[in-house]
């Protein structure tokens, strides 16, 4: 293997195999949600997150130490490359946000659909500008699904 050139931004590595960063937080992926297209190159949400996590992360996945793969031809196209949506396999939310999730309409708690409602859409704001669209509807679903079938039947047919 020669000397590793510096990384363009291509996406060639995160499109053509999820790392092992994205596999422990998305779970099994056949494409990294991770991955982002900016201005003029791909980035990698996960390695930008500020603090020790983002830190642990760009170690961790070695970003700064370059392309290795001599057979990448996408390092003289850098461009957005078509790609299929994201199939999550396992829910995307952390586990213990969907344990929290869980506990905060389940029991003598009573959570009506319309609060239900205003919850997703105050947490759909909170996601824009972070996330793309497909990811916050993805997110959004998943956490609604969570809500739906925590809460108790005696609930879901009382309050729709």
């Amino acid at each position: 293997m020669g000397e590793a050139s510096n990384c363009v931004g291509c996406g060639y590595c995160c499109i053509q195999a999820p790392c092992a960063v994205a596999l422990r937080v998305y779970g099994p992926v056949d494409e990294c949600p991770a991955l982002t297209w900016e201005v003029d190159r791909y980035r990698c949400k996960l390695a930008l997150l500020p603090g020790s996590l983002g830190e642990n992360f760009r170690k961790e996945l070695v970003i700064g130490t370059g392309c290795s793969s001599s057979l990448n031809d996408w390092r003289r196209d850098v461009r957005p490359r078509p790609r299929p949506k994201a199939v999550y396999h396992v829910n995307p939310l952390p586990a213990l946000l969907q344990r929290f999730i869980r506990s905060a309409v389940r029991g003598d708690g009573f959570m009506s659909s319309d609060k239900m409602w205003l919850i997703l859409t105050s947490f759909r704001s909170e996601l824009e500008g972070d996330y793309s669209q497909q990811e916050i509807d993805d997110i959004l679903s998943a956490t609604a699904a969570i809500m739906t079938e925590s809460r108790s039947s005696r609930i879901r047919s009382f309050a729709g």
